[in-house]
């Protein structure tokens, strides 16, 4: 009988990076309205914007006055966007906190759920990303800017989305996942 050794296999040690990816079926989203309000009591002295105009950052959307003191100033819109109802006439009165009016912004998100037997996955959020859209534009990357707080990292197609939360002082409400479009 013919003996038989045993040999142990030698495997070279190399560096090398580890790529983590994730697939998720992600939804893009119209950002949800932001309201303008009043910050004083005042009477309209000027109607600059009608319901369904576009605005851009900035644009006049009503002239007022206080009463004491006595200042005239405008109310602008906070960012381009479409308005929502806007029915105001010179004299008309606001109070202070008043809402003016929502304006729908034209600003998009990518949200994803993320399994919490997954989260365990992301140790580091990336720092980059891309997003694809099928029948979409073309794909076009997110960079993380200094700062930038993220809570989570979603792969969407393929390529790596990022998404700071809502509440990290850059967005307004509850934390849930933002990708900018």
């Amino acid at each position: 009988m013919a003996q038989s050794a045993i040999v142990e296999p030698v495997v070279t040690v190399e560096t090398g990076e580890i790529i983590n990816t994730m697939a998720l079926a992600a939804t893009v989203m119209q950002d949800a309205p932001v309201s303008i309000l009043s910050s004083d009591n005042v009477e309209i002295r000027a109607v600059h914007a009608s319901t369904g105009a576009w605005v851009e950052a900035g644009q006049v959307l009503l002239t007022v006055r206080t009463a004491d003191p006595v200042r005239t100033f405008d109310i602008t819109a906070p960012e381009r966007g479409t308005l929502g109802e806007f029915v105001y006439f010179t004299g008309m009165s606001l109070t202070a906190g008043a809402k003016v009016a929502d304006l729908t912004p034209h600003r998009f998100h990518v949200s994803a759920p993320i399994a919490a037997t997954s989260l365990y996955r992301l140790v580091n959020a990336p720092a980059d990303g891309s997003l694809a859209i099928p029948d979409g534009p073309a794909p076009f990357a997110w960079p993380h800017s200094a700062g930038e707080c993220l809570c989570s990292a979603v792969v969407c197609n393929g390529k790596t989305v990022l998404e700071p939360p809502r509440d990290c002082g850059r967005h307004a409400g509850a934390c849930g996942a933002r990708t900018p479009y």
